[in-house]
């Protein structure tokens, strides 16, 4: 069957950073009110992006330098993107020559790039408001080339942009060609509020909910919905109804003095979703409208319904407090999850595990999607803080499959396959994406390579893979992908006796992952990344076995990459490559480190590339791998997990901070029940933790915390084989 193929042209190298697992919290951080500096102390562990409002553009294209090196360094203490935001300081007839003149637009991008340089920015944050229609095509033009100078140094580009329910090419909002600018950034933060103001004669929401519906519903018919942010207010409005307009504008704790001092009881507006307070004072009446807990639950549920990438709060300092148990990690993700690989097949046995943190039982579906597009579906009840064990070979016999696992609460998942005398295993994902990277992969003799990509759509979709080779050739394949099904790549018969990495580019969102089989019984695979990232780590790591770093450039110019290892003890090893433009390095660490040496790596390029490890053992008859993360985290989950015989399961944690990091380590076992433990990582080194001496003799699931940011991977050995995986982050 022919089809138009040619259209799906791999893009510019993605960030990883835009596609973390799970959904993203953000929020505005604003330096003239000192309430917003006490919520962003407190918010910090509920946040992964920050999005400080120190810089505005003038007329001219210049930016006065206001960052706060103190706010800053919080941030990034805590292991939260910082995002700034750039205004414009000066209305649409006068900010119109930065956006339509070449020489002023690129003086305000150099501008741009020269404080994102200067300050470690991981990005930046877009808000152009009060321009016209009139500058639509100007104001894509301005994105399109911010993108081109950001995205090759790994940085993020990001925008807020006004909210309207119908295409408009005039006002305001008619600036905004959403589909346009999507191409040119990685997030987009849709401003769902301001359908009254300050001075609407009547009073009334900021952000009725059948306006922010009708909204969301629009913008994603304009571009893809993983992109897009929900945007909710955190503010309120008090009308005086005697004076009239202007209305004052309010924060949460405001709106309570007021009913505190004049006795009223504030009410809630089920058909708009607004939270209301009606009082008098001195003879005038006020209502004032407002957001509490309640009203942003409501807007909330509409990142799922519509599979949005996250939500951001406008602003810190405003909210109602209790809005944080909705910010928190468990309550905004983690109920859908994706695995590409899986097969019952003799030798096969695969199992899927799946962890609940809640202090609830979970209700979860599990289905299974095979390659001829039937579906298998069961369901299950999974105990609070509990690790539930389903063996796929009583259910889905004699297959190969692909698995979706949908859950009424949050939970995490991952997918172990055991055969010959070995094992792999990896971690799940909830963010099916267009475009997939595999760094690690290898056709040579006595190995077989496989791509496996998992079409989860209710439609068709059309794939391009270019696999990438050492000396920089390339290799590329169209395939269709039938609905909710599963498609084998075998490598080996494309690019036969080569190490190679992978890119998957695809008209529809789909799952990536790799599985390589070796050794007469051995083998590993990984899930892969859906971007590339200008810093990566690498938890596990020994040179008592062989033991690879992965390096993919995926850039159409040459990459510098550091590379330096983190041992148990201590010492650091530092190397510097050249990565050469569309291809993958291999690094042989027990070229450069002593025998026997425990530790982790870090990798950090100035192009955006992506990173695995695989080590091999027992003359290569048995391996593990995993793909590295892109970014650092507080917390980490690992649903696989088991200390009977044969089983021997070590968690190794990466400190690659220059202060010591604590952690708190809970053990969930199966069935239920729960074991503690308190551990201490040193500055800039691996810890390997022994689970079997803390919990004999137990399936059971773990999860990390630390007082600072850290890398977390597991690894398991039966007997001879072993697999291993990369934890949850948040």
């Amino acid at each position: 069957m022919a089809f138009a193929i040619l259209s799906l042209q791999p893009p510019p190298a993605r960030n990883a950073e835009a596609s973390s697992p799970g959904k993203i919290r953000w929020a505005y951080y604003v330096p003239y009110d000192t309430t917003s500096l006490t919520s962003l102390r407190q918010a910090l562990p509920n946040l992964d992006y920050v999005s400080p409002f120190w810089f505005y553009i003038d007329a001219q294209g210049q930016i006065e330098d206001k960052d706060q090196a103190e706010i800053t360094q919080l941030i990034k203490s805590r292991g939260v993107k910082i995002l700034p935001t750039f205004r414009n300081q000066v209305n649409y007839a006068d900010f119109h020559g930065v956006l339509a003149d070449a020489s002023l637009r690129q003086r305000a991008i150099g501008n741009i790039l020269r404080l994102v340089d200067a300050h470690g920015y991981d990005g930046v944050n877009i808000d152009f408001e009060a321009l016209d229609g009139s500058d639509r095509s100007n104001l894509s033009r301005f994105m399109a080339d911010l993108a081109s100078v950001l995205r090759p140094k790994g940085k993020m580009v990001t925008q807020a942009v006004s909210a309207r329910d119908k295409d408009l090419d005039t006002g305001w909002a008619g600036a905004f060609d959403y589909a346009s600018l999507a191409a040119s950034n990685d997030l987009i933060l849709l401003m769902a509020y301001g359908y009254r103001t300050a001075n609407s004669t009547v009073p009334g929401p900021t952000a009725p909910m059948s306006w922010v519906n009708s909204t969301v519903a629009y913008v994603v018919s304009q571009m893809p919905a993983r992109k897009l942010l929900l945007g909710v207010a955190w503010y309120g409005y008090d009308w005086n109804l005697t004076a009239g307009p202007p209305a004052r504008a309010m924060l949460f704790s405001d709106t309570m003095s007021a009913a505190s001092r004049f006795g009223a009881t504030p009410e809630y507006d089920e058909p708009s979703q607004t939270a209301v307070l009606k009082y008098t004072q001195n003879g005038q009446q006020h209502q004032v409208w407002y957001e509490d807990r309640r009203s942003v639950d409501a807007k909330m549920k509409l990142v799922e319904k519509y599979g949005l990438a996250g939500v951001g709060g406008w602003r810190l300092g405003q909210e109602d407090p209790a809005v944080w148990d909705l910010w928190k990690a468990s309550t905004l993700s983690h109920r859908t999850w994706y695995l590409a690989e899986g097969c019952t097949c003799a030798p096969f046995d695969t199992w899927v595990l799946i962890m609940n943190p809640n202090e609830t039982a979970s209700n979860v579906t599990v289905t299974f999607m095979k390659e001829d597009g039937s579906n298998v579906v069961r369901s299950y009840k999974v105990a609070a803080e509990s690790r539930f064990n389903l063996f796929a070979n009583q259910v889905v016999p004699n297959s190969a499959f692909s698995t979706r696992v949908d859950s009424d609460l949050p939970v995490f998942v991952e997918r172990s396959m055991y055969f010959g005398h070995d094992g792999t295993n990896t971690s799940g994902t909830t963010d099916p994406a267009d475009n997939w990277y595999l760094a690690e992969g290898y056709s040579g003799p006595g190995t077989d390579t496989w791509v496996l990509v998992m079409n989860p759509n209710p439609q068709q979709a059309r794939a391009k893979v270019t696999f990438m080779k050492e000396d920089g050739g390339q290799v590329d394949r169209d395939y269709t992908l039938a609905p909710t099904s599963r498609l084998s790549i075998y490598a080996n018969g494309i690019v036969p006796g080569v190490s190679f990495s992978t890119r998957v580019v695809t008209d529809r969102p789909v799952v990536v992952e790799r599985a390589e089989y070796f050794g007469e019984g051995g083998g590993h695979g990984s899930m892969g990344s859906p971007g590339a990232a200008s810093a990566w780590y690498l938890p596990e790591g020994y040179t008592g076995q062989s033991t690879m770093v992965l390096v993919m450039n995926p850039n159409p110019q040459e990459a510098k990459a550091t590379v330096t290892f983190m041992t148990d003890s201590g010492g650091n090893v530092s190397r510097t490559y050249a990565l050469r433009p569309t291809s993958r390095t291999t690094i042989n660490v027990n070229d450069i480190l002593p025998a026997g040496t425990a530790f982790g790596t870090q990798v950090t390029s100035d192009q955006p590339v992506v990173v695995e490890r695989a080590s091999y053992w027992d003359n290569g008859r048995n391996g593990h791998s995993s793909l590295g993360a892109s970014s650092t985290a507080t917390t980490w989950y690992m649903p696989e997990g088991s200390t009977a015989s044969p089983f021997t399961e070590f968690v190794l944690v990466m400190n690659p901070n220059d202060a010591p990091a604590n952690l708190s380590v809970k053990f969930m076992l199966e069935g239920g029940g729960t074991v503690n433990g308190s551990y201490t990582v040193g500055a800039k080194s691996r810890f390997t933790l022994n689970v079997n001496s803390v919990v004999p003799n137990r399936a059971l699931s773990v999860r990390v915390n630390s007082n600072i940011p850290v890398v977390a991977e597991r690894v398991m050995y039966n007997g001879a084989g072993g697999h291993s995986s990369l934890g949850i982050g948040q």
